[in-house]
Formats: C-alpha cells, structure tokens, sequence
C-alpha cells in the first residue's frame, strides 16, 4: 500500500512553532523533516532564518534568497537533503479553465 500525506499552509510558521524548546515544536520540527518532498513558493524576507533554522544544511543561502523574488508559478523544490530545483509550473489552459484560473 502507498499512501501520501499533504502539509500547505501560507506559512511555515503555522507548521513550526517559534517555541523551539517545546516537545511539541521538536515533534513537528521532526515530520516537516521527514517530509521527502518540499515546495517553497514566494516567501515573505522576514520568514527566511526560521525556514534556514528548520532545513538547515539542506538548502544554500542562495536557494533561501531566491524564496521572496519569486513569481507566479515559480517555486523551490525539495526532492532530498542534497537536491534543490528552482521549477515553472506552466499549466495547460484547459487547466486554467478547470480551476478558474488558479488565483
């Protein structure tokens, strides 16, 4: 059996709470991590060392910079510890159609 399981949210301080001494906060510290896949949209600047403090060595200063200059349809993605893509979702206009645009 496969299964897969879906975290979003507008920002990752929903998911990872400031209280890093917490039990609860190394909990959720620890699923984040063991999260296999992770897409970073458009990012706020002031979100950056808490998303650096959570991924650590896994993502580059320059990886991390790009995160507010990011536009529609752009994100960084995650595929491992060592793999880090800057992607384009470029969907098909029936797409667009089916989701009403997307915005």
């Amino acid at each position: 059996m496969r299964a897969g399981v879906y975290f979003a949210t507008q920002t990752p301080e929903e998911i990872i709470p400031k209280d890093s001494g917490s039990e609860v906060a190394d909990v959720i510290r620890n699923i984040f991590n063991l999260c296999t896949f992770k897409c970073f949209f458009n990012l706020d600047s002031a979100l950056l060392e808490d998303i650096k403090k959570v991924l650590g060595n896994t993502i580059t200063d320059t990886e991390i910079m790009l995160l507010p200059e990011l536009e529609v349809g752009q994100a960084v993605v995650q595929t491992s510890s060592e793999d880090t893509y800057m992607i384009n979702f470029d969907p098909y206009p029936e797409q667009i159609e089916r989701f009403d645009g997307g915005q």
